[in-house]
């Protein structure tokens, strides 16, 4: 079995859950997903802190030491475990962090949730939570993408002008903008006019991927007069 598979599986014969084992570890639920969807591998440190946890030595983990599948009285054997971590890794989205649509931040800012319940459709989508009010369009409210909103995004997806994307600017920083190339020169555009667009050599800007979808979150509102 592979480092994600042991990991599932231990976390699932302890009972233990994702936003539980990150605290016990001091990280964030958001890089144990990632854990368990194969995406990363834990550093030395983290894999010890691993290791302690479940109080198993540090070789456990390695892929060439075998572990039996599950017994007894445990109600999951191994085939049903591998088709869980399955279901994890293909049909759900997993939330990679927080981006900004309003300022520049680091784009995996820790976000408590794991993965966004809906169906992917593309092996390698990803979800980021919004965060600002710079692709709010004042006079298209409908199509706008508000703060606390969720987007799918599309690496190397084909991206046009006009196009919503997530790009990293210099090393720790992101945002969400449109995308329009001029030249040698990128623009990203906001949809909120009051918010400034950022005007960079394309060298110095990363399209992380490209909007593919925007997950709303239900908000509330004042009640409706009636006439």
């Amino acid at each position: 079995m592979k480092f994600n598979e042991k990991l599932l599986l231990l976390l699932m014969q302890h009972k233990v859950s994702q936003k539980d084992f990150a605290l016990a570890l001091s990280t964030s639920p958001a890089l144990v997903s990632n854990w368990i969807g194969g995406k990363f591998v834990p550093n030395a440190e983290s894999m010890a802190k691993i290791a302690a946890f479940f109080d198993k030595p540090m070789s456990y983990f390695l892929p060439s030491f075998h572990i039996e599948a599950p017994s007894g009285d445990f109600e999951l054997k191994e085939e049903r475990v591998l088709d869980k971590l399955y279901k994890m890794e293909v049909d759900y989205i997993p939330i990679l962090g927080t981006s900004s649509a309003t300022r520049e931040i680091f784009m995996l800012e820790e976000t408590p949730e794991s993965f966004l319940p809906i169906a992917k459709s593309h092996p390698h989508d990803f979800a980021v939570k919004v965060k600002g009010d710079c692709m709010v369009d004042k006079d298209n409210l409908r199509d706008s993408i508000f703060d606390g909103d969720y987007i799918v995004v599309r690496p190397n997806a084909e991206v046009k002008n006009g196009d919503i994307v997530v790009a990293k600017l210099g090393k720790d920083e992101s945002t969400i903008k449109r995308f329009y190339r001029s030249g040698k020169n990128i623009e990203l555009v906001p949809d909120n006019a009051d918010c400034q667009t950022i005007k960079k050599p394309a060298s110095e800007i990363e399209v992380l991927g490209k909007v593919v979808y925007v997950h709303k979150i239900t908000r509330s509102k004042p009640k409706r007069k009636l006439s």
